[in-house]
């Protein structure tokens, strides 16, 4: 096996298989080390791939295709995935991380089925009921990760607990951050602000010497870098993620709208080397590929309707972790993380 091997389910996001197979070939281009199994039906990749024999055929001893009959419905329920969907392409593509083919993979596809197929096929870490999912949130001065960004839309305050655990670990092995930070998003900084179940695990974290537990954060501060991990539940940071990821969008667009007046204009050329720098910070598809912790294996989630661009992103995620041997660190001081805890 290549050392970074990857899994890339191509069927299963917004926009079908090329702009996944349009990445899969800037990837490995980029990496001499990395091979991806592209996923999905073998007619349809063939095809995209044949277009670009004559600027890429070098690479594509590099590429190797894994038929799936089946996509995915992005509306389809876990249990229906579990049942029914095991021809499908995004099921296929974590078969193989379980069957050691490969060392990650990454889908766009359906979140809830992706989780599913997770738990199923490889099984949860030890002391961790639920996966979560951790990313990259933009910041002003530094960035920080938050968890859960929607795999669980109701946790319980053991299982924030849990979350905050097993995100710390993640940033001290994965992302070299020693003794982050953590934070619990709430409505107000008072201890008296927000629901029980949030307070409880307030309690829960601040007991266990081995977390550096800080205090609540609310939302305005979510991209102020007060904290290195934000823990939430799956509903609530899915929704400041999105709300983030809008309000970049907005002003991006509200920059470059059309100019009517001419000094409008003359300033906004001038002004657009400038510009140019700060709208690429403010492009939430950098930020694409989050890691779906807790399992035993490595699974990165791309947005559904990520660009080639953004879709390179979420490869170069899964071969960071690869790199770092994220499971292998994780497996071997979660169980330390937790000693304290009574």
């Amino acid at each position: 096996m290549t050392v970074s091997a990857v899994a890339l389910d191509v069927m299963s996001g917004d926009k079908g298989p090329k702009p996944c197979i349009l990445a899969a070939l800037q990837a490995v281009k980029r990496y001499d080390d990395l091979h991806i199994v592209l996923v999905g039906h073998q007619c349809v990749i063939q095809s995209v791939l044949k277009n670009y024999t004559s600027t890429h055929g070098s690479l594509f001893h590099r590429l190797t295709i894994e038929h799936a009959d089946h996509v995915t419905d992005m509306s389809a329920p876990p249990l229906q995935i579990i049942r029914s969907g095991q021809e499908s392409s995004l099921w296929k593509a974590v078969q193989l991380v379980q069957q050691k083919k490969v060392c990650a993979c990454v889908s766009a596809g359906n979140t809830g089925a992706y989780i599913a197929a997770g738990r199923c096929l490889l099984g949860m870490l030890p002391h961790i009921e639920r996966p979560a999912i951790i990313s990259q949130m933009p910041g002003m001065n530094r960035c920080a990760f938050m968890l859960d960004l929607g795999a669980n839309t109701t946790c319980s305050d053991y299982q924030l607990y849990q979350f905050a655990v097993l995100g710390s670990v993640y940033l001290a092995e994965v992302h070299g951050i020693r003794h982050p930070s953590i934070g619990l998003l709430n409505i107000g900084r008072e201890l008296n602000k927000g629901k029980q179940m949030i307070k409880n695990a307030y309690s829960l974290i601040k007991k266990n010497p081995n977390l550096n537990f800080s205090r609540y954060v609310e939302g305005h501060e979510l991209c102020t870098g007060v904290v290195d991990l934000i823990v939430c539940d799956g509903f609530s940071g899915n929704v400041a993620l999105k709300s983030i990821e809008g309000t970049a969008r907005y002003i991006r667009r509200a920059l470059v709208a059309n100019k009517k007046r001419l000094i409008e204009k003359i300033l906004f050329y001038m002004a657009m080397p400038w510009l140019r720098y700060r709208l690429t910070k403010l492009d939430p598809g950098l930020y694409n590929g989050a890691a779906l912790l807790g399992l035993q294996g490595i699974l990165i989630k791309s947005h559904g309707a990520a660009r080639t661009e953004h879709l390179l992103c979420a490869i170069e995620q899964a071969r960071k972790e690869i790199k770092h041997n994220t499971l292998k660190h994780i497996t071997a001081n979660i169980s330390t993380a937790f000693l304290a805890e009574n």
